[in-house]
C-alpha cells in the first residue's frame, strides 16, 4: 500500500534553516551591542541597530508564517534573500558606512544563497552584494545618502573607497563561487547517499525475503548464546514462534542438544565450529523428528566472530525415501534372487525331462 505521506519539499527544510540561521545572527549581534552599550559608548548610533534587529526579527516571524503556509516557496527564499541584502546594506550603513566593520555579513546571504540556489543564483546574489556595497559608499561619497554619525570618522579619500569596494565584491564574487561550487557537492552527496540508502533498503529486503522464504530453519545466536532471529521456516520445522525464543539462551531452544553448540558455549576457549550433523529433534508438540544441522560461525563486516548461525532441515521425508529405496532394493534383490532360483530348478528339470 502506498505512502498517502506526501514528499518533504527540500526547500521547504532549507527556509527553515534560514530562518533559525538568520534569528541566531541577530540575537548574537543584539546581545553584543547591549552588553557592548553597558560597559562603553559604541562608535555610532545604537537606535538604528536596534530598529534593524527589531525589524529583523519581526520579518523573521513573518517569514516562519509563510513557511507554514507553504505556498510558492521558491518566491519565498528569493524574496527573504533579497531582503537580508537590504538589511546587511542598512546595518553597514548605521555602523559606519566605509569605515564598518560588518561587510561581512554579506558572506552569510550569499552561503544561503548557494544552499538555496543553482551557481548561477549564488553568483547573482554575490554580486547584488558586492553592487549594494559600493552604491552605499558611492551615495555617501557623494552625499547621495548623508553618512551616519561614527566617532572618529574622516573623509577617506576615493582611492580608498575604490578599493574598499573591490575588495569586498572580489571577496563576494569568491565566496559565492565557492559556495555554489560546494553545495553542488554536497547535494551530488546527498543524492549519493540516498541512492546507496534506497539500494540497502533494497538488499535488506531481499535479505529478509530470502531468509523468510529459505526452506531450510536459521538460527542465530550472539556471543552470549542468546537468541537473535528465528526464521519462519524455523518456526514451521520447530513448532515455537520466535516471539517466544527472542533473547533465550541456546539451552532453552529445540536445539539444545546439539553437540557442536554444547562445544563452543562450554569451552570458549575451543576452535569455532564448522561442523554438519545430525540429530534428533524434540519438537513443541513433543514429536521427535530428524534434522540435519550446519554450526558456523557469524561474522560482520571486519571479519569479527559476533555470534553464530545454525541452519538445519527436517530430515523426515528424507528418512521416509530413504526407506522406500531400502526397500525397493530389498525387493529388488529378492526378485533376482527368486529369478536365480527358477533358473537353477529349471535346468535339472529340463535335463531330466
Amino acid at each position: 500500500m502506498p505512502d498517502p505521506t506526501p514528499p518533504a519539499d527540500p526547500l521547504l527544510s532549507k527556509l527553515k534553516w534560514l530562518v533559525g540561521l538568520r534569528l541566531l545572527l541577530a540575537s548574537a549581534l543584539l546581545g553584543s551591542a547591549v552588553v557592548l552599550d553597558w560597559h562603553e559608548r559604541l562608535p555610532f548610533p545604537t537606535e538604528p541597530l536596534y530598529a534593524l534587529l527589531g525589524l529583523t526579527f519581526g520579518l523573521s516571524l513573518l517569514y516562519a508564517l509563510g513557511i507554514r503556509l507553504q505556498h510558492r516557496l521558491a518566491l519565498q527564499g528569493r524574496l527573504q534573500l533579497a531582503l537580508d541584502l537590504g538589511l546587511v546594506t542598512l546595518l553597514v550603513h548605521f555602523t559606519g558606512g566605509i569605515d564598518s566593520v560588518l561587510p561581512f555579513m554579506y558572506i552569510f546571504v550569499i552561503l544561503a544563497a548557494a544552499n538555496q540556489f543553482g551557481p548561477r543564483g549564488t553568483v547573482a546574489v554575490g554580486l547584488l552584494g558586492g553592487a549594494l556595497y559600493g552604491g552605499l559608499l558611492l551615495a555617501e561619497w557623494t552625499r547621495i545618502i548623508g553618512p551616519a554619525e561614527f566617532a572618529g570618522a574622516s573623509l577617506r579619500s576615493a582611492g580608498y573607497a575604490a578599493y574598499q569596494v573591490l575588495i569586498h565584491a572580489l571577496a563576494f564574487l569568491v565566496v559565492a563561487m565557492l559556495g555554489s561550487h560546494l553545495a553542488a557537492r554536497l547535494h551530488q552527496a546527498r543524492l549519493e547517499l540516498e541512492r546507496r540508502g534506497l539500494d540497502l533498503r533494497n538488499l535488506q529486503s531481499l535479505h529478509e525475503a530470502i531468509v523468510a522464504n529459505i526452506s531450510s530453519g536459521i538460527l542465530t545466536l550472539d556471543l552470549a548464546g542468546c537468541v537473535v532471529s528465528f526464521n519462519q521456516a524455523a518456526e514451521r520445522i520447530t513448532g515455537y514462534d520466535f516471539a517466544t525464543l527472542r533473547d533465550r539462551p541456546w539451552q532453552d531452544t529445540p536445539l539444545a542438544g546439539c553437540a557442536a553448540l554444547a562445544e563452543f558455549f562450554g569451552r570458549p576457549d575451543a576452535p569455532l565450529p564448522h561442523a554438519v550433523s545430525e540429530m534428533w529433534l524434540r519438537r513443541r508438540d513433543d514429536r521427535r523428528i530428524p534434522v540435519g544441522i550446519a554450526v558456523s560461525p557469524l561474522r560482520d563486516a571486519e571479519a569479527r566472530v559476533v555470534g553464530l548461525v545454525a541452519i538445519f532441515q527436517d530430515l523426515t521425508e528424507r528418512r521416509r525415501v530413504e526407506e522406500q529405496l531400502r526397500q525397493a532394493d530389498r525387493l529388488a534383490a529378492l526378485g533376482r534372487l527368486a529369478i536365480a532360483i527358477a533358473h537353477e530348478v529349471r535346468n535339472p528339470i529340463t535335463a531330466i525331462k
